[in-house]
C-alpha cells in the first residue's frame, strides 16, 4: 500500500482529512525504521486475509493497526508510556470509541504478559502484532535488526541489547506466543531463541571490552 492507498483506508474508516494526515505523517517519521506504514500494512493484510472474524469485527481492528503504534520514541521512554500516548491521541481525535480498539492498543504494552482473557479480535490483533517473528528467517532478523536501529538512536545499543533479550526470553516462557494462530508459535520460537543467541553473543563481546 501507499500513501494514497492508506489515506483511501482512513477515509473508509470515517476519519477526516486532518486526522488521516495526522496518523500518516507519525508513521513517516524519520526514526522509525520498523514501526512505520510498512508495519501498519502486515497487520492490516493480516486483519485482511482472516476470514474467521467478521467484518464488524475487524473494523476496530483496522482502527487499532492505524493507532497503536501511533506515538513512538524517539527519546527514552517506557513501551507503557508511549501506547497511553497513543491512546491518548485517539481518544482525543476521534468521535466515536471502540472499546476492541481501546483494548488492543493497551494491549500491545504488555506482550511480554499472558492476556488470555482479552476476546478473540483483540487475541487476533496481539498475534498479527507479533506476526513477523513466524516469518522465514532472513525477514525476522530483517525486522529484528530495523527494530535495533530505530530504538538504539533512542537508548545506548548496550541497554537495548538487555532489553531486548530480557523481552524475548518473556516471549518463550509463555505458554504460547500466540493466541489464536497456534500454528505460527513452531517457527516464532525457533527465530526467537536465535535472535536471543546472537544478541546475547553481542552483549558478551561489548561487556569484554
Amino acid at each position: 500500500m501507499n500513501v494514497s492507498q492508506h489515506l483511501g483506508r482512513l477515509k473508509s474508516l470515517g476519519y477526516d482529512c486532518e486526522t488521516a494526515d495526522y496518523i500518516l505523517a507519525q508513521y513517516q517519521e524519520p526514526h522509525r525504521h520498523y514501526h512505520n506504514l510498512g508495519h501498519i500494512e502486515s497487520i492490516i493484510s493480516l486483519i485482511d486475509k482472516e476470514d474467521s472474524l467478521a467484518d464488524a469485527e475487524k473494523r476496530p481492528l483496522y482502527e487499532a493497526a492505524y493507532w497503536h503504534d501511533v506515538c513512538y520514541p524517539n527519546k527514552p521512554s517506557s513501551p507503557c508510556l508511549f501506547e497511553a500516548m497513543s491512546l491518548c491521541e485517539y481518544v482525543k481525535r476521534c468521535k466515536v470509541h471502540d472499546i476492541v480498539t481501546i483494548s488492543a492498543i493497551v494491549a500491545t504494552a504488555f506482550h511480554a504478559e499472558d492476556q488470555v482473557g482479552h476476546c478473540r479480535p483483540v487475541q487476533f490483533f496481539l498475534d498479527f502484532d507479533l506476526a513477523s517473528f513466524a516469518l522465514p528467517w532472513e525477514r525476522c532478523w530483517e525486522d529484528s535488526e530495523n527494530v535495533r536501529k530505530e530504538l538504539c538512536q533512542v537508548y545506548e545499543e548496550k541497554k537495548f541489547i538487555a532489553g531486548n533479550v530480557a523481552f524475548l526470553g518473556q516471549l518463550l516462557a509463555r505458554k504460547s506466543i500466540y493466541y489464536v494462530k497456534s500454528e505460527w508459535d513452531k517457527v516464532a520460537r525457533s527465530n526467537i531463541a536465535r535472535i536471543i543467541e546472537i544478541r546475547s553473543q553481542s552483549l558478551v563481546s561489548m561487556e569484554s571490552f
